[in-house]
């Protein structure tokens, strides 16, 4: 398996609050055809894409997905770019404040707004994009990421929205689980330093080449 990380360096621009804290570098942004699922994990500020050649990418966010009345919501950009939209797709109208995300679909939101479009469709939503300190924009996870033509599940043990191909089965997640799992930090005792789980299976193996016997209690 072929691990890609993504990281972006946060930089302060005043146009918008849609871009109010976008990277210099930019996102590797897969097409959607390339794309085989996207999982975000609410409280994780990782989202986690894995394309159809089976390689595992990990971008960080300036902000982590959250729950609210219910509904989950995710940073605009990030979910735009993770679902095959560009920055240079991705229009905010700081006036109107509308966002207009151009894919494989041409998705159309206002923040405050309930009401959607999907090219000429017209969605109605139970909640309303919202805007949060200091300056992010936040999306409803289910609804944009359907108008933008993918299929989404949610898996409430673990937290996770799950965005895939429309029309096709959901698929396996056992690599992203894994990844998931490795950059979830180990709650530590008071004093202690906080490994995840991926650094704690590192360490594991030097001892096992030593020839120790490793447990975990």
């Amino acid at each position: 398996m072929k691990k890609l990380l993504t990281l972006t360096l946060a930089v302060i621009f005043t146009m918008s609050a849609l871009f109010a804290a976008y990277a210099d570098e930019k996102i590797a942004v897969k097409t959607q055809d390339e794309i085989k699922v996207v999982v975000f994990k609410i409280g994780d500020s990782n989202y986690y894409l894995e394309d159809k050649d089976g390689n595992v990418q990990i971008t960080k966010m300036d902000v982590a997905p959250y729950i609210k009345n219910g509904r989950t919501l995710v940073p605009a950009r990030y979910l735009g770019n993770a679902l095959g939209v560009p920055d240079e797709n991705i229009i905010w109208n700081q006036t109107t404040k509308t966002a207009v995300f151009k894919g494989n679909k041409k998705l159309t939101l206002t923040i405050g707004s309930n009401t959607m479009k999907s090219n000429n469709d017209v969605i109605q939503m139970d909640a309303t994009p919202e805007i949060i300190p200091p300056g992010r924009t936040m999306m409803l996870a289910r609804y944009d990421a359907e108008g933008l033509g993918f299929e989404v599940g949610w898996d409430a043990n673990r937290k996770l929205v799950i965005c895939w191909e429309a029309g096709t089965p959901q698929p396996d997640l056992t690599e992203i689980i894994e990844e998931i799992e490795d950059n979830t930090p180990v709650v530590p005792k008071p004093g202690h330093k906080v490994l995840s789980s991926g650094e704690l299976k590192k360490i594991y193996k030097i001892f096992e080449n030593k020839g120790y016997k490793v447990t975990l209690r």
